[in-house]
């Protein structure tokens, strides 16, 4: 079936095979496994010591570890942001973004004007379903950084999450005046565009968007999605049997029919809860 949360939509990157079974079962691996780390780098030596080991851990699927190390890396060199930012980047890879968060945090503690820290932080954010809080920091990018599209993506999607689609839309819009040829940008703004019930222009943008060589299934996916509302049920079949077989695709459709009678709705209730920033 569609995908339908904005957070699938932020293509930033391919996530490692790594996985964490909860936020709260990793805080109390993280409480009770530092002495393993510690019998672990016993022998190592300074902290760029430690981040290799961390790297070569990570590298070997062991998330928990890699972060543990990361972690007693910044203990030994607290000034450094390099610990923070890779401890960071692997918190929000496997799945935990309040750890990606709040290393990101002590990342713009010691350089405010850290460009991929903020941007790293407003994505955490967006991945814990506070879009307000997200957008706050998307905003100081965009201030900064006027140049810089996927500040404009960020804080587009920040602001679809938080139902204002009018200003997510010009945020894209504004995005793609920098760069109009990313796909992310076009397919995020066709998206909210559907959102808001424009379906043909969603279609032309994201017949476009499908058209590019490194276009994905998730981009058809989305392209299905406007031509189904647009009532253009043969378009989304044919589109939907490049990926999927026949029983996916009549389910797809039956889903379709339901978002056009008002039998469901597009958004699950309460995505665009917002909650108050450690």
């Amino acid at each position: 079936m569609i995908k339908r949360t904005f957070v699938v939509r932020l293509l930033a990157g391919t996530a490692v095979a790594l996985s964490l079974s909860s936020c709260a079962s990793f805080d109390a691996f993280l409480e009770g496994n530092h002495q393993a780390a510690a019998n672990q780098t016993e022998s190592a030596g300074d902290w760029r010591t430690l981040m290799q080991v961390a790297e070569t851990t990570r590298d070997k699927g062991d998330a928990r570890m890699a972060l543990l190390v990361y972690q007693r890396a910044h203990n030994q060199a607290p000034e450094k942001k390099e610990p923070l930012m890779a401890m960071a980047a692997l918190a929000s890879e496997v799945g935990a973004p309040r750890e990606a968060a709040r290393a990101y945090r002590q990342v713009l503690d010691l350089d405010s004007n850290d460009v991929e820290a903020r941007h790293g932080l407003g994505r955490a954010l967006i991945d814990m379903e506070m879009p307000l809080a997200a957008q706050e920091q998307f905003r100081i990018l965009v201030e900064t950084h006027p140049d810089e599209a996927r500040a404009y993506n960020g804080l587009g999607i920040a602001q679809d999450m938080a139902g204002d689609h009018p200003g997510a839309q010009r945020s894209y819009r504004m995005g793609l005046a920098l760069e109009p040829e990313n796909l992310n940008l076009s397919n995020n703004l066709a998206f909210s565009l559907i959102l808001t019930g424009d379906h043909r222009e969603a279609a032309g943008i994201l017949e476009r968007v499908v058209a590019a060589p490194s276009a994905t299934d998730q981009h058809r996916q989305n392209l299905a999605l406007a031509y189904g509302l647009a009532g253009r049920d043969t378009d989304a079949r044919s589109l939907l049997l490049r990926d999927y077989t026949d029983d996916v695709a009549n389910r797809s459709l039956a889903y379709y029919q339901d978002l056009r009678s008002g039998a469901t709705s597009l958004l699950p209730a309460g995505a665009a809860r917002d909650t108050a920033t450690e």
